[in-house]
């Protein structure tokens, strides 16, 4: 209701401001015109008004109860072990060479 009225008044000093500063409608379009954008003004106004009232009304606390199974907390080791077939490929594969050819006659331990 305080949207509404707060609304009214405003629509009321826009047409007092109207009349005090003497605008006349020279022909009847013009007031027609007027009248529907005020009736466009307060119909938005109050579907906005009563679409979020309406919000607050339907708001309802359930609680629903779903069964559950309940198991006592212990300590054990857990093993974690995973038995796949398959073959290994790895993400990237390189090809090492040596910059010079040659043979490797003796391994020199340092």
């Amino acid at each position: 209701m305080a949207l509404k009225s707060k609304t009214m008044k405003k629509i009321t000093e826009m047409l007092k401001a109207l009349t005090e500063k003497k605008m006349v409608f020279k022909n009847k379009t013009g007031l027609i015109i007027a009248f529907i954008l005020i009736l466009l003004i307060v119909g938005f106004v109050t579907f906005n008004y009563v679409r979020h009232s309406e919000k607050k009304e339907v708001t309802v606390n359930q609680t629903e109860t779903i069964p559950v199974q309940v198991a006592e907390a212990r300590l054990t080791n857990l093993q974690r072990v995973l038995e796949l077939t398959g073959e290994i490929k790895p993400a990237a594969a390189v090809n090492v060479y040596p910059k010079i050819g040659g043979e490797i006659i003796e391994k020199i331990d340092a």
